[in-house]
């Protein structure tokens, strides 16, 4: 609070999001999102003080990279972190910092991109991708039906391979996401095409 705006202000933050229902709840899972949110929040935050010293700060800068690493083989999503954070480091002439920090998240997401090349034989840095999820998007009511994704997949594919786009083979994880990437595309376009308003209202209409 007080690097961003006032002690006063931090400690209110905090506060209110100890009294949130939501956060509540999530703090009761034993879940992924609890893990990573934790962890990016503390990389978010040894990042801060990284950045807001007058000199550099090597080691927070690690340590932050350490942590986002960590958080990365739970979420794919701190990658891009380093992309838009250069701006940043080359404004402040802190090449070392950067380096530190990509340094730190190297040693936690190499290991796991060696062992995906070895153990599965496929070039899968962290995650396959979002493929999947670019799918399930594809039809809103897919969201919230978790129960029914594995038939939707299912008719999904079908659906595919009927109008051309055939199965990759080998089925590599990364070949399946690709595949079903171009799968989802086909279908955006179609629901462009049929049901232009639906993008508009965000509803199957």
């Amino acid at each position: 609070g007080s690097m961003v705006s006032s002690v006063l202000t931090g400690g209110l933050a905090g506060l209110a999001w100890s009294l949130y229902p939501p956060a509540i709840v999530i703090s009761t899972w034993i879940t992924q999102e609890a893990f990573f949110t934790t962890l990016l929040m503390a990389g978010i935050g040894v990042l801060a003080v990284s950045l807001s010293s007058a000199q550099p700060r090597v080691r927070w800068a690690l340590a932050a990279g350490l942590l986002m690493g960590l958080a990365t083989l739970l979420r794919a999503t701190p990658l891009m972190i380093a992309v838009f954070l250069l701006p940043v480091w080359i404004w402040k002439r802190r090449p070392f910092d950067a380096l530190a920090f990509v340094l730190g998240m190297a040693l936690l997401i190499i290991p796991w991109a060696v062992r995906n090349r070895v153990v599965l034989q496929d070039r899968i840095l962290v995650s396959t991708g979002t493929g999947n999820v670019f799918l399930l998007g594809s039809e809103e009511e897919q969201i919230t039906a978790s129960e029914k994704k594995g038939p939707f997949y299912e008719a999904a594919a079908a659906d595919g391979i009927k109008h051309g786009l055939l199965k990759p083979n080998p089925e590599y994880g990364s070949a399946i996401d690709a595949w079903f990437f171009r799968i989802a595309l086909m279908r955006y376009q179609r629901r462009l095409e049929n049901r232009p308003l639906s993008f508009l209202r965000l509803s199957g209409l």
